[in-house]
This record gives C-alpha cells, structure tokens and sequence, in this order.
C-alpha cells in the first residue's frame, strides 16, 4: 500500500505469542528487548576505544605491584562514558553476558 520494503516491530519490552506468531506470517521483523540491547551494546562497543576484558585483568593482576598508580576499581571504566565503576559494577556487568555484551557500564548507562 505504501511501497515499504519492510515492516519492524520494535518495543522495549517483549512480544506475546500471538504478535510473534503474525509477525512470521505476514513477514515483519520484531525486535524485543533482548535483540533491542544486544543491537545498542554493539552501537555502543563500536564507539568504545578501550574496555578491560576478564582476561585483561588476569594480566594486570599478576603484574608487580609497583606497576600499580591506581586503585584498583578505578581500572574499570563505563563502555559509554569512561565514568569509573566500582568492583561490584563491573562484576555485575560480566555476570550478565547477555544483556551487556561482556562490557561493563556505569549505573546510568545499565539502561
């Protein structure tokens, strides 16, 4: 009717049965709230120059400590905004692989 090539669905939360089953037959493609932040994880890894990994870690954990001229929480920065995050941030984070992508984020950006 409109010439569209396309159709999206797209909320930030998620689908019922019966929206999934009409999307796949009429041909519309849907993003829930999980594609929904694996899709903004990757925006946000792309604009991303440098994340600590958990094998980043085990590296500078074994350095000697005289390497050290920050504590050690201040090593773990937001993927967005650089902000430094605490201990328990960055734990929080890499425990949900799924919905951050392996990347840490301040409290504000966990959105």
């Amino acid at each position: 009717m409109y010439g569209f090539n396309e159709a999206w669905a797209i909320t930030n939360s998620g689908f019922t049965e019966q929206a999934r089953d009409g999307a796949k037959r009429l041909g519309i493609k849907f993003w829930d709230r999980e594609i929904l932040i694996e899709q903004m994880a990757k925006v946000n890894a792309a604009q991303t120059v440098n994340v600590i990994t958990q094998d980043d870690v085990a590296e500078v954990a074994i350095a000697p400590a005289t390497a050290f001229t920050k504590h050690e929480d201040d090593l773990f920065k937001c993927a967005r905004c650089g902000k430094p995050v605490t201990h328990k941030v960055k734990e929080y984070c890499l425990s949900d692989r799924k919905r951050f992508n392996g990347r840490i984020y301040c409290f504000d950006h966990q959105r």
